[in-house]
């Protein structure tokens, strides 16, 4: 799976973000299944569309991340 990566869950918008903790890979956000998702490649995940979004670290992150928690 990923590694390197941090999740986080937020119940109240019931999303979990899972963040690199290496600037300029992605966050990703899943409304289920992360532990699932986060065992398989970044391929698969953007290819079967399983993240409800993939946030790229740049300098837009902090926007587009903001509105799921």
């Amino acid at each position: 799976g990923y590694t390197g990566y941090l999740v986080f869950e937020f119940k109240e918008s019931n999303v979990y973000i899972m963040d690199s903790v290496i600037y300029g890979k992605a966050t990703y956000v899943f409304e289920s299944e992360w532990e699932r998702f986060s065992k398989l490649t970044k391929k698969e995940i953007l290819t079967k569309n399983l993240a409800k979004e993939r946030v790229v670290h740049n300098d837009r992150w902090k926007a587009n991340l903001g509105k799921y928690i």
